[in-house]
């Protein structure tokens, strides 16, 4: 089934990383965090105002200030004002042990920030590339599920560009074949005992749906949780094959009119 976005080729310049390591060497400091951009992505380096960057990733945009001595960057994350706090602090502060390495989660007057702050002569490419893939990858994957799950909202909201209604009809009748394909296709196999092509089933359905409709808020966090859930190798392989099954059927469940929301825009 041809994906419903059109694929774009990739921006990168991979020239650049080189060039980044070479200037950091050379302690051309200044000129490492541009070229740094680069590397990610051709026209990123011109989205300047001023000292900083701004990098939109998803739902969420990061700001990059560099100044002669410093490199600082920040991304509005979630406002808890109206959240449950208790079970969110709770989980924010797990975040911060992990999975997050060099980035800080700060809370100020209930709105909280992705954070990093360092001397521009530790800038070293390594890192700061790891800084931003960082905070793009969680910020953008944890705000809808903080969303969903404690009534936070949007610190800074999504500019969103609808589909067409013909579009998402279609699409959406897509998305449950795939599905449904897929959950017939593991029964299958499990009434065979043939558990190997069950769990390819199950992995190859959920990659069809990502491939398909690159959903984005919280059907993504569901459709990434259940591909990890199945990959984890710390739970039975009977288990796994479970876990994945009731994941495709939360799919299948989920409601259109979310779906259409959070996967066509």
């Amino acid at each position: 089934t041809p994906s419903i976005q059109t694929k774009l080729a990739s921006t990168r310049q991979d020239e650049k990383w080189d060039e980044a390591i070479a200037l950091f060497n050379s302690k051309q400091y200044h000129l490492v965090l541009p070229t740094l951009l680069s590397y990610v992505g051709i026209d990123l380096k011109d989205k300047k105002e001023g000292e900083t960057y701004i990098v939109p990733h998803g739902s969420v945009v990061l700001t990059i200030t560099q100044t002669d001595t410093e490199l600082s960057v920040k991304c509005p994350f979630i406002d808890i004002t109206d959240a449950k706090k208790v079970p969110l602090m709770r989980r924010l502060a797990e975040l911060r042990m992990y999975p997050l390495n060099l980035t800080n989660i700060v809370l100020e007057d209930n709105l909280v920030y992705f954070s990093f702050t360092c001397p521009l002569n530790l800038c070293e490419p390594y890192k700061i590339y790891s800084v931003l893939r960082e905070i793009c990858y969680y910020a953008d994957s944890l705000d809808d599920e903080f969303i969903e799950k404690f009534n936070a909202k949007h610190l800074q909201e999504p500019k969103i560009t609808p589909f067409s209604t013909n579009l998402k009809e279609e699409a959406f009748g897509n998305y449950q074949k795939i599905i449904e394909e897929g959950l017939q296709r593991f029964d299958h196999y499990m009434q065979k005992r043939d558990q190997n092509n069950a769990w390819y089933t199950l992995n190859i359905t959920f990659k069809k749906i990502e491939f398909f409709a690159e959903p984005q808020g919280y059907l993504r966090t569901i459709l990434e949780k259940s591909v990890d859930g199945i990959f984890d190798r710390n739970t039975p392989l009977q288990n796994r094959l479970l876990n994945g099954k009731e994941s495709l059927e939360k799919l299948k469940a989920y409601a259109k009119d979310k779906y259409s929301e959070e996967t066509f825009c």
